[in-house]
């Protein structure tokens, strides 16, 4: 039934939620897994007198780069351990677009995510990621609750 599973990770332990549903039905079917991890870089960068834009968008490609490639190596090696295949990319783009992008570019069976639970002024500022994959993705989307109202949201 599923043979290309596509988990978004954020770096939170909410965003991890998702893994072993993934992990379940990734044993289940024989899919593989793609964790995605997508880094939406700053609409603007005011230079420093030290620093300019260009010099410090090289810094954080490097310093939040390596960060990345390893949380993303270290859900892998997990994963592979538990006899999954699996790969993990890292993507330069708002979370949103990078997730339907690479469910398309996967050809993706399923995406298995997270909700944050965000509700009110702090939705409404922020957007909601779920809300906008649901809306533009073109397979199916399994989403699991990120709190529950007993943990505080």
């Amino acid at each position: 039934m599923y043979s290309r599973i596509l988990v978004p990770l954020d770096g939170s332990e909410l965003s991890e939620r998702a893994v072993p549903h993934a992990l379940d039905l990734a044993k289940k079917y024989g899919a593989e897994i793609t964790l995605l991890r997508a880094t939406a870089l700053p609409d603007r960068v005011y230079a420093l007198p030290d620093l300019t834009a260009a010099a410090y968008m090289e810094r954080y490609r490097e310093t939040e780069q390596e960060t990345i490639r390893q949380y993303l190596e270290d859900w892998k090696q997990r994963l592979e351990a538990d006899g999954v295949t699996c790969k993990a990319i890292h993507r330069l783009d708002d979370a949103a677009s990078a997730i339907v992008d690479q469910a398309e570019i996967d050809e993706a069976d399923l995406v298995v995510m997270c909700t944050h639970g965000r509700g009110g002024f702090d939705r409404w500022v922020h957007g909601s990621v779920a809300s906008k994959v649901m809306r533009r993705i073109l397979c199916p989307l399994l989403l699991i609750r990120g709190q529950s109202k007993r943990e505080g949201t």
